[in-house]
């Protein structure tokens, strides 16, 4: 219990003063909590699937397609959701429109999503 609500706490510090520092001094707009939201969701998927990898001691080909898919449809997810398309459908008050993309494109985002994979990741290689 201690492992998951130090787990939550690092997915959700991190990312916010990550995107917190890269901000205006006014305060985070709703781009930049939109990039947030983004930011947590992916490095939550990513860590709790690198977890599990670590975990694991068969490595079969269910598993694998499971594994990697699942991060897969979430980026498919997420281009999807963030896309003009949605936005054609819902044009009043959608304003997501290129967030992934966006994100994905910033060394702030991998940089982040590195530190926090070893940070989470870390106790899993010290404890085998």
């Amino acid at each position: 219990m201690i492992h998951g609500i130090l787990t939550s706490c690092i997915i959700f510090f991190v990312p916010y003063l990550s995107v917190s520092n890269s901000t205006r001094p006014g305060g985070m707009s709703q781009a930049d909590l939109q990039s947030f939201a983004f930011m947590a969701a992916t490095i939550m998927v990513i860590v709790v699937n690198l977890e599990n990898a670590l975990e694991t001691w068969y490595w079969t080909g269910l598993y694998h397609f499971v594994l990697w898919g699942t991060i897969v449809v979430h980026f498919l997810f997420h281009f999807a959701l963030y896309s003009t398309i949605i936005y054609q459908i819902f044009s009043t008050n959608y304003g997501y429109v290129g967030v992934a993309q966006a994100v994905l494109s910033t060394g702030n985002f991998w940089f982040t999503l590195f530190l926090t994979c070893v940070i989470l990741l870390l106790p899993v290689f010290c404890r085998e």
